[in-house]
């Protein structure tokens, strides 16, 4: 890869962060909020097993609540709750999101992944001795700003932090 192609790889990606920070840039509606880019994130191979990227990604802390990663091919939003508010939390207010559940601590051991059921979760979180639980919300790469702002104040509102 050349210099063009990949400032042309990072042209898309600082696009895609400014579109999605607008909502929030807009008089910051009460979120505090800084941008960068953080190499270091996992994905899963085709064989299941995680891999870390040593490129950076744009990243947007929001802070005490999440970070919204613009990765290559999707944007997640991740967050966390403590053990015990993960344990008796009523899942099926996420139902309209797809996510994953995980260790902080041991951030490669899955709780959650689509497919498993909310009573898998619970199990794997009751099992652990975590003592908080990471969660991140998987969007496509052209999720709409009003969709990633959405999220970010339901997770507010559910009590999610980071």
């Amino acid at each position: 890869m050349n210099r063009d192609e990949l400032n042309e790889l990072y042209r898309e990606l600082e696009n895609r962060m400014h579109k999605i920070i607008a909502p929030f840039a807009s008089l910051h509606k009460g979120y505090d909020f800084s941008c960068g880019y953080y190499s270091g994130h996992y994905h899963k191979n085709v064989e299941g097993k995680y891999m870390m990227d040593f490129f950076p990604i744009p990243v947007v802390t929001v802070k005490g609540l999440c970070d919204i990663e613009i990765d290559l091919d999707k944007v997640s939003v991740s967050t966390k709750l403590r053990r015990e508010v993960a344990l008796n939390y009523s899942y099926e207010k996420l139902l309209g999101y797809e996510f994953e559940a995980y260790g902080v601590d041991e951030y490669l051991d899955d709780f959650y992944v689509k497919g498993n059921s909310y009573s898998e979760l619970v199990e794997n979180i009751a099992s652990s001795k975590e003592k908080e639980i990471g969660f991140s919300f998987l969007f496509s790469e052209d999720v709409g700003a009003e969709e990633i702002y959405k999220c970010v104040k339901f997770l507010r509102k559910e009590g999610f932090f980071y």
